[in-house]
């Protein structure tokens, strides 16, 4: 018998009857619970896209998402591996399950609107085409940061770089329903 998981119950049963007679003589029966042990969970990985020289942000929600039982990714803080900088950035992603993007308005352009970093953009692109990640993404922006049409049609939660942590409790409401904390 193969089992999968879950819990089986097994009945052995054995009958004893009187071949002439055609009567029941007597039976034995044992009920085994085999408690099979659910697989343990791995570590789901979170990539957390950033830009800026500023990280203390970035370490917020390294901390927060690890309190939590997670791994974060923060591939500014990961060995390089010999690749160049987008390979090590699409290295890391595939092996995250769900993301956090934080753009904080780092750059202005000359038309006096606020940007994110460039990478943050170049990675929101690679996430949204990561089969590994889909739709698991949650979106952390600045309220003064603009973004292009189709980037700024996602759900975004309001944040202050200088008060990440104030985000908190929706970040943990996005990955309860990812299913990533209980």
């Amino acid at each position: 018998m193969t089992l999968t998981g879950g819990r089986l119950s097994l009945l052995d049963l054995t009958v004893v009857f009187d071949t002439r007679t055609r009567v029941l003589v007597g039976y034995r029966y044992s009920v085994e619970r085999l408690a099979i042990e659910q697989p343990v969970r791995s570590t789901p990985f979170i990539f957390i896209s950033h830009g800026g020289p500023t990280m203390t942000h970035v370490h917020l929600v390294r901390d927060f998402l690890a309190a939590l039982g997670l791994g974060p990714v923060i591939v500014r803080d990961l060995p390089n591996l010999n690749l160049s900088l987008n390979e090590k950035v699409r290295h890391y992603m595939n092996l995250c399950t769900g993301a956090i993007v934080l753009a904080t308005a780092e750059d202005e352009t000359t038309a006096h609107e606020l940007r994110t970093r460039p990478n943050v953009e170049n990675e929101i692109g690679m996430l949204q085409a990561a089969g590994n990640i889909g739709s698991r993404v949650i979106y952390l922006k600045e309220s003064n940061v603009t973004f292009a049409s189709n980037y700024a049609e996602k759900a975004w939660l309001a944040f202050k770089k200088e008060r990440v942590q104030d985000a908190f409790i929706d970040v943990a409401k996005e990955l309860r329903a990812f299913g990533f904390i209980n």
